[in-house]
């Protein structure tokens, strides 16, 4: 996966998943994927949108919450989830759907190419303040 590829040993990745350990390393391991950890609703007994998943992320990276991008395709699981705790999130919304919530992501990409170019976007605009 391009996105995992270009990110690999630069970021923390971390897959947060509603689906069970086995299935996820399963898939991760089918598909050869590198991250830099898997964290899922049947290890911390709790479902995204709730606050475990995204606080066992917070404590296993070390990061703030406004050092994190989570991005998801879940505008309530994952945007919601990641954004009543204080993290940025990425609605990454392939299929085009209107968003019938009121919830506002901090960002909305249809593929994470986009995604990708709009990190090194940020990353770059960082570096130059410094």
């Amino acid at each position: 996966m391009p996105f995992l590829e270009e990110w690999t040993g630069q970021i923390p990745v971390f897959i947060l998943s509603n689906i069970d350990s086995e299935d996820l390393i399963a898939a991760i391991e089918y598909h050869s994927l590198k991250v830099g950890g898997v964290i899922t609703s049947e290890e911390v007994r709790s479902y995204k949108p709730r606050k475990e998943m995204f606080l066992e992320g917070l404590h296993r990276t070390g990061l703030k919450p406004d050092e994190v991008l989570h991005i998801g395709d879940s505008i309530v699981n994952d945007v919601y989830g990641a954004m009543q705790y204080g993290l940025d999130a990425v609605w990454l919304n392939r299929a085009g759907k209107d968003n019938q919530k009121s919830i506002h992501p901090t960002y909305i990409y249809s593929d994470l190419n986009a995604v990708t170019e709009m990190m090194k976007s940020q990353i770059s605009s960082k570096i130059g303040k410094c």
